[in-house]
């Protein structure tokens, strides 16, 4: 349960739902550019 809260605070993650409506999670890294794709 640690470990969730301090990624919450370090990444914050963003849903987008195509028009098909598959959901692609992506996770935003704070303070760097990195994006990474969840699902």
């Amino acid at each position: 349960m640690r470990f969730a809260q301090i990624s919450n605070w370090v990444a914050r993650l963003l849903e987008e739902t195509d028009p098909l409506g598959r959901k692609t999670t992506y996770e935003y890294h704070h303070l760097t550019t990195l994006v990474t794709q969840v699902s």
